[in-house]
C-alpha cells in the first residue's frame, strides 16, 4: 500500500493540514489463528484463546522480550504498554500482532 499527498500553495507560508486518515481492509496482522487457539491484537494488549499449557514470548520488532508468560486457561490476556507490531511466539509458531 503506497499514500501520497501532494499540495500546491499560491501564498508563501501557508500550509495543508491532514486530519483523520483511517486505512480500511489492512492486510493480516491484527489476528492469527494457530492450529490449537488464537493471537489476537488488541488496545494496549494480546489476547490469547485455547493456547493453555503454552508459554507465550512477545517481542519488541527489535527483538526485546517486551513480555513473557505461561497461558493456563482457553482465555488469556498480556497487557502492552505501547501501540505498535510486535511478534508474538507460542510453542513453535512466530506470528506478527499489531497491538492498538
Amino acid at each position: 500500500m503506497q499514500i501520497a499527498f501532494r499540495a500546491k500553495a499560491n501564498v508563501e507560508g501557508s500550509y495543508v493540514a491532514i486530519d483523520n486518515i483511517s486505512l480500511m481492509n489492512v492486510s493480516g496482522i491484527q489476528g492469527v489463528s494457530l492450529t490449537d487457539g488464537s493471537v489476537i491484537g488488541a488496545v494496549k494488549s494480546i489476547n490469547f484463546k485455547d493456547l493453555n499449557g503454552n508459554t507465550a514470548t512477545v517481542y519488541s520488532t527489535d527483538g526485546r522480550i517486551v513480555a513473557k508468560a505461561t497461558l493456563s486457561s482457553s482465555v488469556e490476556s498480556i497487557a502492552i504498554p505501547t501501540s505498535g507490531l510486535y511478534l508474538v511466539k507460542v510453542g513453535n509458531t512466530t506470528s506478527k500482532v499489531l497491538v492498538k
